[in-house]
């Protein structure tokens, strides 16, 4: 049996693999096209960020296929092989929701062409070449799976022991945020797992029929339901993997650590890109670019470094960091958008007085308010359950 499982994953995450791959051939396509058309853009520095973006997308996907891969040769351990199908399954996400859709490759509109002449439906091109959501999903089911699996089998008991502390977290004065939300979502996870829930035989089918729905863009309404069911699910599984670690180990919840690192590290980037792209100057251009380039292999790290190798070094200080520059970073980022709009009168002006004074303001906010938001990360960090040095 465990052979034939073995099998299935292989199987299952080489032709993952083989998908996201061909994203990575995208990137190249676009590249390429972009180069060989570099004349017609209004600038020609529009044409390098446009290839270094797709270079730099290219590189992250080769990456995420490196990473499961080598996961993957470890992959005899059930939360091993269900981490590797999430960081492939993310690795597609990521793929989809960073293409340039407005300028497709010569090979990929070959293949477009093809394809639309075969009869092939428009939905499934769409789904295969288009909508991300659907892979979000499954990574979802597959971080589901790995909340009540990992360390050993989530029982419902461990769930309701987790929220013991809880009046000692950084809400303790706000009874509704603090208290209220937390112990309702455990009470209802203590119950789905008594029901066994989150079998695979519910989890799977459940998100994948989700996800295809969510993608194929139906009323506003029902999009909207299934956002907030995917928050809920998502809430659920970071409530039932808290709980597993009341029984884990340390090195079991150093890795955890680490898989919560790469997450706030990927939240922070994706928030921080969707904020500057609200405004197009030379400095949010530079700072997304950058952010796009570095956030992907950033996360990627974090991951590797909460599954491979046996030794598996102290999360802390990298989650201190993480939280800390994201919250000044974001902060700094809306003031600089604050302050465009309210000097928005004065551009124009033939000097970019409302770009260096939302920088300065904006870089003032940070260094000013950096030992805050410093203390904050110390205090959450401080809460997590005790670490020894080594």
């Amino acid at each position: 049996m465990r052979d034939s499982h073995s099998t299935f994953f292989r199987a299952l995450c080489a032709a993952v693999s083989t998908y996201l791959a061909f994203f990575a051939f995208l990137s190249a396509d676009v590249t390429v096209r972009v180069f060989g058309a570099r004349s017609d853009f209004q600038s020609i520095m529009d044409a390098a960020v446009l290839m270094i973006l797709e270079l730099a997308r290219g590189a992250a996907i080769v990456v995420t296929v490196v990473v499961a891969a080598r996961l993957g040769r470890a992959g005899r351990r059930p939360e091993v092989r269900l981490l590797t199908l999430a960081v492939l399954l993310l690795g597609i996400w990521f793929a989809k929701i960073t293409a340039f859709e407005a300028f497709p490759g010569h090979a990929q509109e070959w293949l477009a062409d093809r394809l639309v002449r075969t009869g092939t439906p428009s939905w499934l091109l769409q789904l295969v070449f288009g909508q991300p959501v659907w892979s979000f999903w499954l990574a979802l089911g597959a971080f589901l799976r790995l909340s009540v699996t990992w360390p050993t089998g989530l029982k419902a008991t461990s769930i309701e022991r987790s929220g013991q502390a809880d009046r000692t977290g950084m809400m303790r004065n706000v009874a509704l945020a603090g208290s209220d939300v937390g112990h309702a979502f455990r009470r209802l996870a203590a119950r789905l797992v008594e029901a066994r829930a989150f079998r695979p035989t519910i989890v799977w089918p459940v998100t994948a029929a989700a996800g295809f729905t969510h993608a194929m863009a139906g009323p506003i309404g029902l999009r909207i339901g299934l956002d907030a069911l995917m928050a809920a699910l998502l809430a659920l599984g970071i409530t039932n993997l808290r709980a597993a670690q009341t029984v884990a180990g340390e090195r079991v919840r150093r890795r955890v650590l680490w898989v919560t690192q790469a997450s706030l590290t990927a939240l922070g980037a994706f928030l921080l890109v969707g904020l500057l792209s609200l405004k197009h100057d030379a400095g949010t251009v530079a700072s997304s670019l950058g952010i796009s380039i570095v956030a992907p292999f950033a996360v990627l790290m974090g991951f590797g470094s909460a599954i491979l190798g046996r030794t598996v070094t102290d999360p802390r200080p990298a989650l201190r960091r993480t939280i800390a520059v994201s919250i000044a970073s974001v902060m700094g980022v809306v003031a600089y958008l604050l302050i465009q709009l309210a000097l928005q009168p004065m551009a124009g002006s033939g000097f970019p007085v409302v770009e260096v004074t939302g920088a300065l303001s904006s870089a003032g906010l940070i260094l000013g308010t950096r030992s805050r938001w410093r203390g904050l990360a110390d205090q959450f960090v401080g809460e997590l359950p005790n670490l020894t040095s080594r």
